[in-house]
């Protein structure tokens, strides 16, 4: 592999073209599969980017072909896990009455929980903190949750957490 820098405007239209030419199913099993924690997972994508690109039938329930069976098994797992961190986690109220929680997930979940706990706390402020992937989720309280962000066939999906540094908390 090579390094890139990244340049989230053409990680966009990567993004808004593959919304639009893939089934919603098959772009649903990729972008979680992308958050996994499989490392590697790279190959499936690109090779099911190029499937998907070149066919235009849904591919997810073709479980017998290597790729497709590795994707679903790292979307179904990170899907799980995502859901298991709904349910679960609990927030502490800081000092100034922001809630705050700290999760350590194998897969990048914050953007599949977000839109959860911001509609199940729009009028609070809070952080979530993925101490795995040094990364973080803030909520401004009153922020409505940002529901299809990205149209088409795939809509609804968030765009990936950013990556913040706790400095705040340096013990995470």
């Amino acid at each position: 592999y090579q390094g890139v820098e990244p340049d989230m405007e053409k990680a966009d239209k990567v993004f808004r073209t593959l919304e639009q030419k893939m089934y919603r199913e098959d772009f649903e099993a990729l972008y979680r599969a992308v958050l996994s924690a499989d490392e590697q997972i790279a190959d499936s994508i690109y090779k099911m980017i190029v499937l998907a690109l070149h066919n235009r039938r849904k591919l997810i329930h073709n479980l017998e072909h290597p790729v497709i069976s590795h994707i679903f098994r790292n979307a179904r797992k990170t899907a799980n896990e995502a859901a298991h961190y709904r349910e679960f986690l609990r927030f502490r109220e800081l000092e100034n009455g922001s809630l705050f929680s700290v999760l350590a997930p194998q897969a990048q979940i914050l953007p599949l929980i977000g839109e959860h706990f911001a509609d199940r706390f729009p009028m609070e402020n809070f952080m979530i903190y993925d101490r795995t992937h040094h990364a973080m989720l803030l909520h401004p309280a009153g922020t409505a949750p940002r529901h299809g962000r990205h149209t088409g066939r795939a809509s609804a999906f968030p765009a990936p957490a950013r990556r913040y540094r706790c400095a705040a908390f340096p013990e995470f």
